[in-house]
């Protein structure tokens, strides 16, 4: 999948995909932070923890691509 946050975090099958195949709404409700061990075979995962239960792990190519991409989603909650 590819990410792309603009107020809610879109997501594709790939980065030519023209039209999102889906949206993931955050709000101040959602809480992101590392994942303590690697997920899905990914080293610099993290994961959005979203209200009612539901966790979207996502895999960044590197230690500072993750931190990028949380203080990212955390200043759009």
């Amino acid at each position: 999948k590819w990410f792309v946050l603009a107020g809610s975090l879109y997501y594709f099958d790939s980065p030519e995909q023209k039209s999102a195949k889906g949206v993931l709404e955050i709000g101040h409700e959602c809480l992101v932070q590392t994942a303590d061990e690697y997920v899905n075979d990914c080293e610099w995962s993290f994961g959005l923890f979203h209200p009612g239960g539901k966790i979207f792990f996502l895999c960044a190519e590197s230690e500072a691509e993750r931190a990028d991409w949380i203080n990212s989603i955390n200043q759009n909650i």
